[in-house]
């Protein structure tokens, strides 16, 4: 929830950082710091997911869940020789960060009324 969309900030923030400064201690600090916000809100999600997810339909929901992620990381590999040519190496720290920003914008949108404190509009 909170936490989730606190990670993908920090995510963001940190693939910001390594779009403008190519320095490798502000470049590390900002990693680190991404890594540990992003990790948070990682277990957040799952927690989320487990917690919502009826309890005979848990290990699908997981199995989907983990597939997915599996295929969305294969297009990224067939994406990303193709934006390293167009926009270089910080360009392509620079669309991460984008689509970091983007899809906590999307979450708080998904989840606004948990955000809250109410429930949200599943």
């Amino acid at each position: 929830t909170g936490a989730v969309v606190v990670g993908l900030i920090g995510l963001g923030l940190a693939m910001l950082v390594v779009t403008v400064d190519q320095h490798p201690v502000p470049v590390l600090i900002a990693l680190v710091g991404g890594g540990l916000t992003d990790s948070a809100g990682e277990v957040a999600a799952q927690s989320t997911f487990q917690r919502r997810t009826p309890d005979q339909l848990r290990a699908r929901t997981m199995a989907v869940l983990n597939t997915a992620g599996i295929g969305a990381l294969a297009v990224s590999f067939l994406l990303a020789g193709p934006l390293l040519e167009r926009v270089g190496v910080a360009g392509a720290y620079g669309v991460s960060a984008a689509a970091s920003f983007a899809a906590a914008l999307l979450v708080v949108f998904m989840l606004r009324g948990d955000l809250r404190g109410g429930t949200s509009t599943r």
